[in-house]
């Protein structure tokens, strides 16, 4: 689990991209079948088998924080307690890996998959595209992408805001609270936003049925034709 404070784009950007990695064996606990169902379960079939087929042949080890079930205790907890009559303050929200893949054989930090999930420093309105650094794309009235790397060297970040209602939240959490999944991927050799985006898309639609958001977020299963 990781904690995201509000402090300008800067500060939860380089905390992502400098976040090392773990190990994917023993760290939570979990079995490594546990952590695979988990990454199956929250990415689906069709994105298993794109990391699968495009790796070099090596085992891939699972790994990853919680289960679906962690994360909609995680998250209702939190945006349940904000209150937007301080919104602005400093707020520390945590978000948590729900899938990583990494591939045997490979250097330690090197050639992996991570996906995280989490509440939003940034309301709807306000999501950025980091001063002309990232890519920005309004889906539609419930989801942004935004995609791109902070500094040449690093590895590119690929985000999707939704908005999603929790059930006994404040009215105003919806806008002021968006839901946010990010993936780094290092270990497909992917080019390009568009794949990526559409397996981080089905996730995100995974998560908002999980979180039962009652505003039923329209997450569409493809990216837009602008994301290549």
């Amino acid at each position: 689990m990781r904690k995201r404070p509000v402090g300008g784009l800067l500060a939860p950007l380089v905390a992502a991209l400098l976040m090392p990695v773990v190990s994917c064996s023993g760290e939570t606990g979990k079995t490594s079948a546990e952590e695979k169902s988990t990454c199956e379960e929250s990415l689906g079939a069709s994105a298993m088998s794109w990391v699968k087929g495009s790796t070099q042949g090596g085992e891939l080890r699972f790994g990853g924080d919680e289960n679906l079930d962690d994360v909609r205790s995680l998250v209702y907890r939190q945006m349940r307690d904000w209150d937007p009559g301080r919104e602005g303050e400093y707020l520390n929200f945590a978000d948590v890996e729900i899938c990583r893949v990494k591939e045997s054989g490979r250097e330690l930090g090197m050639g992996y998959l991570k996906v995280r999930y989490g509440p939003s420093i940034f309301p709807f309105g306000e999501i950025s595209d980091g001063g002309g650094k990232f890519t920005k794309v309004s889906v539609n009235s419930d989801v942004v992408l935004v995609y791109g790397q902070w500094d040449l060297g690093e590895p590119s970040r690929y985000d999707v805001y939704f908005r999603c209602q929790i059930p006994d939240a404040p009215a105003e959490q919806k806008n002021g609270v968006p839901v946010v999944g990010e993936m780094v991927d290092t270990l497909t050799g992917e080019t390009g936003a568009r794949t990526r985006m559409k397996h981080l898309l089905h996730s995100a639609q995974v998560m908002a049925r999980t979180l039962d958001c009652e505003n039923d977020p329209a997450i569409p299963s493809e990216p837009p034709a602008s994301v290549k």
